[in-house]
């Protein structure tokens, strides 16, 4: 039997229905922590950031991925004031945000903007603004944000306006040993219009809104062309800019 990792946000909601509909066992943790899991043996595969399966010890395998074609809605960077991306000076990043941080570095770096980044150690938009005037926000934490704060830039909007490419966060992820017997890009997310109301009532946004992120929005099918245009992409503005790979 199959064991997967699944990140704890709304967005996931379908896609847990349908690995539980084909008898996979499904254990929880952000997308880091899986890495970390599956390295470790606790589980076979899960949804890992694509920026960690760049020269890292996974590899990515068929099977569930994060991405948007354009807005993503649940990946923002946000403020107290009216700000554009240019005018934050400084951006606090979730401590989970391992890919939208390299995007983001990447696409200010073409745009020839001056912004630094911190990682902070709450992914809470007020904690990480006590800390700087911008903040990198993603998940059911950016859609609750989205109610409170000014939306600078949503950075799947950023990525495609900047980058010309489909953000993808996260991708199914395996150890070497075990990819060959790991084959799950038949999974189909279903939506199913309680998730909207779910979604709704965690985060605040209208049952309207939730809708259209989980119909619209968030795509969770496999998509092998995104996926390896997405990790190009990364790899070599990794290699061009000088960014760390941890």
């Amino acid at each position: 039997m199959t064991i997967y990792v699944v990140p704890p946000y709304r967005y996931a909601a379908p896609l847990i229905r349908s690995l539980r509909d084909a008898g996979i066992t499904i254990l929880t943790a952000l997308p880091p922590d899986a890495y970390s899991m599956i390295r470790r043996g606790e589980a076979d595969a899960g949804l890992v950031p694509i920026r960690m399966l760049i020269d890292g010890e996974l590899m990515p395998v068929p099977g569930p991925m994060v991405y948007s074609h354009d807005e993503t809605m649940s990946v923002l960077v946000v403020s107290h004031e009216r700000l554009n991306l240019h005018e934050c000076r400084s951006v606090a990043a979730s401590p989970e945000s391992r890919s939208a941080i390299t995007y983001l570095l990447i696409a200010i770096r073409k745009l020839g903007l001056e912004v630094k980044f911190m990682v902070g150690s709450s992914p809470r938009a007020s904690d990480l603004l006590s800390i700087a005037p911008c903040a990198l926000v993603l998940g059911d934490e950016a859609l609750r944000a989205r109610r409170f704060f000014n939306i600078v830039i949503d950075v799947g909007a950023l990525v495609k306006n900047s980058l010309g490419i489909s953000p993808v966060y996260a991708a199914t992820g395996a150890l070497p040993s075990k990819a060959e017997s790991i084959s799950l890009d038949h999974i189909e997310p279903r939506f199913d219009p309680y998730d909207a109301i779910e979604t709704a009532r965690v985060t605040g946004l209208s049952i309207e809104e939730s809708r259209r992120y989980h119909e619209s929005i968030i795509k969770l099918k496999y998509d092998e062309r995104l996926l390896s245009t997405a990790m190009n992409l990364l790899s070599d503005g990794i290699a061009i800019h000088g960014l760390t790979r941890n």
